[in-house]
């Protein structure tokens, strides 16, 4: 991987990394650091614990992933001999399998999907993994459909950084620091303009709104798409921008009167095979939850922390707010409830539960 990025799993493997790094000696190999020294990347993720971090350059060579395998290997042989090799990269896995008997000796495989590539690939690594880990009860069953044995399977959900949450802000104080307005309700989506992530669902909401006091804030999306969704949805009660920091993010769920997930489903990644960063960050803002009612979304959700709705639906996602705010006191109740749920869900204690996991398993 390469650093800074918008894309989550960066900000994911780097909490992981942190959290073993406090029980465990642990090393992260990277691509590239662009234009940041280490430190800088660490207080840009918010990274309080320090690790070792090695850089290997992306090859030139195709396939690149298998020559970035190769380059891996004199650090794999080197390692000490108690090392354990902890991968999340399908190809990668299955190269470093195939030109590293000492990788495919200790290591275990954390999946973020199953439906990228084929079953056979999938299975090849599991093959020779001592243990996986999945995001979900779903990828669970799946494998063990596979042939996977439940016992070197771990349900690990994705998890939460509560000190970059613990703003004590208020909403008007958030709103004041972003030039948000404050005479209306705002309704936010952060996420990337995908159609999986159900960007459209939610402009189209915002076009058909009619009540001048909500007003829809859409987040993430490239200079592209945003140009794009500008021409193609426009409406007083709709403001459409682009990535933000990510230092700002917390700011902006603390200025929201509703955050959204308006997940579709017509993808298997929103349906069933992902495990979105931003359900529990979501979950942990204490801001009334409007997420689509999914399996994904159920693995976290139901109607006592969060309002859910049919995806895909711009009418029914409208409906959703209205019944949020006809009834804001209850929402809020939800979403504190929302936050009790989630709130022990640390990179930390996953960490923990992991190394146990691995420490088991090798045993």
């Amino acid at each position: 991987m390469q650093y800074p990025s918008i894309y989550a799993n960066r900000l994911q493997v780097l909490k992981m990394s942190e959290s073993f790094s406090r029980q465990v000696s642990a090393r992260l190999f990277v691509q590239r650091l662009k234009g940041l020294s280490k430190q800088e990347l660490f207080d840009q993720y918010n990274i309080q614990s320090d690790f070792e971090m090695t850089i290997v350059p992306e090859p030139s060579c195709v396939p690149r992933s298998l020559w970035y395998a190769l380059s891996l290997t004199a650090y794999i042989k080197n390692a000490p001999a108690d090392t354990v090799f902890y991968v999340r990269e399908p190809r990668l896995a299955l190269w470093l399998v195939l030109v590293s008997k000492r990788f495919r000796k200790t290591f275990f495989y954390e999946a973020h999907s199953l439906h990228r590539f084929s079953k056979r690939l999938y299975t090849f690594i599991f093959k020779f993994s001592k243990g996986l880990i999945v995001t979900n009860q779903i990828k669970k069953d799946i494998a063990i459909d596979w042939g996977i044995p439940a016992e070197h399977i771990s349900v690990e959900s994705n998890a939460i950084d509560p000190t970059r949450f613990n703003l004590n802000k208020t909403q008007e104080q958030a709103r004041t620091e972003l030039d948000l307005p404050k005479d209306r309700h705002i309704i936010l989506y952060i996420g990337a303009f995908t159609e999986d992530r159900g960007i459209s669902t939610f402009l189209q909401a915002a076009v058909q709104n009619t009540n001048d006091a909500y007003y829809f804030v859409a987040l993430g999306g490239s200079d592209k798409d945003v140009a794009l969704m500008q021409d193609t949805y426009e409406s007083p009660h709709l403001a459409i921008d682009g990535r933000i920091a990510y230092e700002l993010v917390p700011t902006y769920m603390a200025a929201a009167s509703i955050l959204a997930a308006p997940f579709s489903g017509k993808y298997e990644v929103s349906v069933a095979q992902g495990s979105p960063l931003k359900i529990p960050e979501y979950m942990y803002a204490t801001r009334p939850f409007l997420g689509t009612d999914t399996p994904m979304m159920r693995a976290w959700l139901d109607e006592s922390v969060a309002t859910l709705v049919e995806p895909d639906s711009p009418e029914e996602l409208l409906a959703g707010v209205r019944v949020i705010l006809d009834d804001y006191e209850a929402a809020v109740a939800r979403a504190q409830a929302a936050h009790e749920r989630v709130r022990n869900f640390t990179w930390e204690a996953r960490g923990k539960r992991i190394l146990s996991f691995i420490q088991t398993l090798l045993a």
